[in-house]
């Protein structure tokens, strides 16, 4: 039986949806159905332009993937906020749909980081490293651990009594139950997990990539200065007036 011990079972106390929460399920809303248009317009480019179905491009179709799923959550998310009274299908709709949207924007991140590896050995031209690492089978591992990564960062924790995620009544909203003893703890595990080990290999590839384009440009602009003056050398070594 799903304990439901966290609700104050004097539910006079209970707050209802606030004016600033109705705007915030219209806002929410609004960015659901842009962010459903647009990356359903990525994946159906992708599928249906043979052009694009390149190996960054797998990466980036799993991202708008991810991306199209949050953004399909959202409504369900605003559900918390209008809601009008609590009930137990609500705890358990909130548990799925806000573990599903962090399993998501723990999938983007993870995205976007492979993007970054994947361009950095293509400009550096790496390409052992790159048959290795972006091989069919390779890529069918890649995408499968990242979202196994992605769900076990979100609902781990949940399941291990780290952070009960479910349907709170202040703030009335779907989230982590502030009276939850591991909740600090919840919040430190996502936000680690989530943003700064992604975050800083895309620090890392992107520099890597600017220093590598920037001195490849030195070197040419060396090169396209220094040419003239060999050709008129060779050309002056070849005068028979000059000898």
């Amino acid at each position: 039986m799903e304990d439901y011990s966290y609700i104050n079972e004097n539910f006079s106390s209970y707050i209802p949806p606030m004016r600033e929460h109705v705007i915030s399920g219209i806002v929410y809303s609004l960015i659901s159905v842009l962010g459903m248009i647009g990356n359903g317009c990525v994946i159906l480019a992708v599928i249906y332009v043979r052009t694009l179905q390149t190996t960054t491009n797998v990466f980036i179709v799993n991202l708008a993937v991810a991306d199209f799923l949050a953004s399909s959550l959202l409504p369900l998310y605003t559900v918390s906020f209008w809601t009008d009274n609590f009930f137990p299908s609500l705890d358990i709709l909130c548990a799925l749909t806000t573990g599903l949207l962090r399993a998501c924007l723990a999938a983007s991140s993870f995205n976007l980081a492979s993007i970054g590896i994947n361009r950095l050995l293509i400009v550096i031209q790496a390409k052992s490293i790159y048959k290795v690492l972006f091989s069919p089978k390779s890529m069918t591992i890649w995408i499968i651990c990242l979202w196994v990564c992605a769900l076990s960062l979100s609902y781990v924790p949940h399941f291990m009594g780290i952070g009960r995620i479910g349907y709170t009544i202040r703030p009335h909203q779907c989230g982590i139950i502030p009276a939850n003893p591991g909740t600090k703890t919840a919040h430190t595990i996502l936000t680690l997990g989530m943003y700064p080990v992604p975050f800083c290999i895309i620090v890392v590839c992107y520099s890597w990539i600017y220093c590598y384009v920037y001195r490849h440009n030195a070197r040419m602009m060396k090169y396209e200065i220094e040419k003239p003056n060999a050709t008129s050398s060779t050309i002056s070594s070849a005068d028979p007036a000059s000898s």
